[in-house]
């Protein structure tokens, strides 16, 4: 990636953040119909939904890795931000990204 390796490798752990945060707050939103499963099952719900997450995310990536290599690819970075809604994501106080404003 020529242009902005550090950009985009920080937007795509966002959009994994950002992912896992929904996914969680999903699983506490329903925990009340989970308490009756017993211990294996709750493990094969956790891994169902991390599976999902992951394959939802798989494609995107691999195909905005290659975007983003490109001659536009700040173009590509910025537009997976602004579709994902990444604001709280990259405003972590314990992520910097010094990069997140040039364009």
């Amino acid at each position: 990636m020529d242009h902005h390796p550090q950009a985009w490798l920080t937007t795509i752990g966002a959009v994994r953040s950002r992912a896992e945060r929904i996914r969680q707050q999903e699983l506490t939103r329903h925990s009340g119909q989970l308490q009756g499963l017993d211990v294996g099952q709750q493990a094969a719900v956790q891994q169902l939904t991390q599976r999902l997450v992951d394959q939802l995310l798989w494609e995107p990536i691999k195909r905005g890795t290659r975007l983003a290599a490109g001659p536009d690819g700040h173009r590509h970075v910025d537009l997976l931000r602004f579709l994902y809604s990444l604001e709280q994501e990259l405003a972590s106080p314990h992520d910097p990204d010094p990069d997140r404003h040039q364009s």
